[in-house]
């Protein structure tokens, strides 16, 4: 999975960047099932000027759909979490729509 990292108004830490390979990295075990070359990972950190308030946005291109979170708080760290595990969730929702997608087909097929 490609994984490109946009930021505004704040510094790419080694630890950030490590942070979000790992997390990165949980989510492609949810997307075995697509070419790895397909998948591109769009993450987008700001932090609030106003405030001190962080916030992550996530894009994630497949074939056919393109999943999207956003999630604020008050770190960098628990934003990019937030917003990885709402990713997540919609990778497997997607997933399992699929699979109640292909039994269906396989029931009017033996009808």
């Amino acid at each position: 999975m490609r994984t490109d990292v946009i930021t505004k108004r704040l510094e790419v830490t080694p630890d950030v960047r490590s942070f979000i390979e790992e997390k990165s990295g949980k989510l492609s075990c949810h997307l075995a099932h697509f070419p790895e070359d397909l998948l591109r990972l769009k993450v987008s950190l700001e932090r609030n000027p106003h405030k001190e308030e962080y916030t992550a946005h996530l894009n994630l291109s497949m074939p056919q759909t393109v999943l999207k979170c956003s999630e604020n708080a008050a770190d960098l760290f628990t934003a990019t979490k937030f917003a990885f595990e709402g990713l997540i969730r919609r990778a497997e929702k997607l997933k399992s729509r699929g699979r109640q997608d292909k039994k269906k087909l396989a029931h009017f097929k033996r009808q």
